[in-house]
């Protein structure tokens, strides 16, 4: 079906003389040329030879009204369209390309703030190894071209390093030793000539470093750790021991590592707070516990652990992507809350994590206030696999956690978590989101508002230390984001 975006323009004279005047105000005040800088092409990053893959145009107007813009894409060298695979949604609902696409896909008019979303496949012919697929969309009106580019990169084999990554000591004061473990899991293709390295950072002395891949343990040294080949679902931990040298009180010392292979890169990072803690010598021992305190990070992240992959981030902000203050600072899981383009939002997880000590009381208790925004949904009921989420658990790292462990605390239902949870053992404790969304995910922008969950803690968590993971999750693909605000832990007894 055809649409000739002149019919849109019927209506218009359907209207009354009011509705005349109102539009001919409104056209008066969206003088101005079109702007369409903000729009964009995306795809896959890698690709197989014969493989089929999609690619997706958004054509945003930021400008004042345009007629007759056109869409078309000249498909690089070592691609073939796949005809009838185009199809474009705009406002009023979803329609099929022109016959000639991909020149051009279609020609529609745009009003200010206009939006089109166009999706086609494409065939790779290419055969050569690392061959770019440089893809180049247009916009073309009257007066005006806007040229969109992606690059594809053709690859036998490309592996899945996304899983993948690195924890260390939250803090430690000069002396001590450090500890970071780095995990590297691929998930793709096989690949060969995977390098880890790890130069070391200023203020930390190196002491030993070891890796294993479940058969053997071999040792290792910075900066170069290791180079191995690692099949699908192949794993290799890394632990390496440095000795803390930095005397500067409370500064952040910042260790990155690096996965390399055929030319492309995987950062992962671990931030340790030095010399944490100023000492004040009192006549008296009032208490014989440190009390959970710092609850709403008015001290920023003094006390807490903090580690992420796939370059999310976690941060302190005072304001909210919705505009909202907090008082004082709230921790953002999962890093931006932004609006990322389609095809780039970073997969992985920014976590929050905190050793607590729980009184041995009857009336323990763990509080946390909480708040998640997303566009995907935790768990695909039709897919049977977890996408977006924030997880909350206790003594257990949730990026460890497997899915029956998550299955088992009901992560995997629509039933909204309860205000209240009994917890007697160690384990996931909860997960939140977008629990009842689309399988896919969706434009629309799903908004917990800010929840409050407390948990009873049972005999076996109390009178002994325990540590709080608090983890927003982006899985599986890179076209909806997630992230979440925590504002306030708190134990009671």
């Amino acid at each position: 079906m055809e649409r000739n975006p002149l019919t849109k323009m019927t209506a218009v004279f359907l209207l009354g003389l009011a509705g005349v005047s109102l539009l001919a105000v409104a056209v008066a005040a969206q003088t101005g040329p079109a702007d369409f800088t903000g729009s964009s092409v995306s795809g896959p990053v890698y690709a197989h030879p014969g493989a089929v893959i999609s690619f997706t145009i958004v054509a945003v107007n930021a400008g004042g009204p345009v007629q007759a813009v056109a869409l078309s894409d000249t498909l690089p060298s070592g691609t073939e369209f796949v005809p009838g695979s185009c199809s474009y949604r705009d406002a009023v609902g979803v329609w099929p390309c022109d016959q000639s696409a991909p020149h051009p896909m279609w020609r529609e008019n745009f009003a200010a703030g206009g939006r089109i979303t166009t999706t086609f496949a494409a065939t790779v012919t290419a055969g050569t190894l690392r061959f770019p697929l440089v893809n180049r969309a247009y916009l073309a009106w009257e007066g005006g071209r806007q040229e969109m580019v992606f690059t594809t990169t053709v690859l036998d084999a490309f592996p899945d390093f996304a899983g993948s990554y690195k924890v260390g000591s939250p803090q430690a004061e000069a002396g001590d030793l450090l500890t970071y473990t780095i995990v590297a899991v691929n998930s793709g293709d096989s690949v060969t000539g995977v390098v880890l390295s790890d130069p070391l950072p200023a203020g930390a002395a190196f002491v030993a470093c070891r890796y294993e891949d479940g058969e053997t343990v071999l040792p290792c040294e910075p900066p170069t750790l290791w180079t191995r080949s690692l099949a699908h679902g192949g794993r290799i931990t890394t632990t390496m021991t440095l000795r803390l040298t930095a005397g500067t009180l409370r500064w952040p010392l910042r260790n990155c590592a690096r996965l390399a292979w055929e030319g492309l890169q995987k950062e992962m990072c671990a931030v340790t707070l030095a010399n944490p803690t100023a000492y004040v010598y009192l006549p008296l021992v009032l208490r014989n516990y440190a009390p959970f305190n710092n609850g709403d990070f008015s001290d920023g992240l003094r006390w807490w652990g903090v580690g992420s992959s796939g370059g999310m981030q976690v941060a302190l902000v005072t304001e909210l992507y919705d505009g909202e203050r907090v008082a004082g600072q709230a921790a953002v899981l999962g890093g931006d809350d932004e609006v990322y383009e389609d095809g780039e939002v970073p997969l992985g997880y920014g976590a929050l994590w905190r050793a607590i000590y729980v009184p041995d009381s009857p009336d323990a208790a763990l509080t946390i206030r909480y708040r998640v925004v997303s566009h995907d949904v935790v768990f695909g009921q039709q897919t049977a696999r977890y996408f977006d989420d924030l997880e909350v658990a206790i003594d257990r790292k949730p990026w460890e956690a497997t899915n029956a462990e998550r299955n088992a605390a009901g992560c995997d239902g629509t039933a909204p978590v309860p205000a209240v949870l009994d917890a007697d053992s160690s384990g996931m404790l909860f997960c939140d989101g977008n629990r009842s969304g689309r399988p896919t995910g969706s434009d629309d922008l799903y908004d917990s508002g800010w929840k409050t969950v407390t948990v009873n803690l049972g005999p076996s968590l109390r009178g002994r230390q325990i540590t709080l993971y608090l983890v927003n999750f982006n899985r599986v693909d890179h076209f909806w984001n997630t992230w979440s605000y925590i504002d306030w832990v708190s134990v009671s007894w």
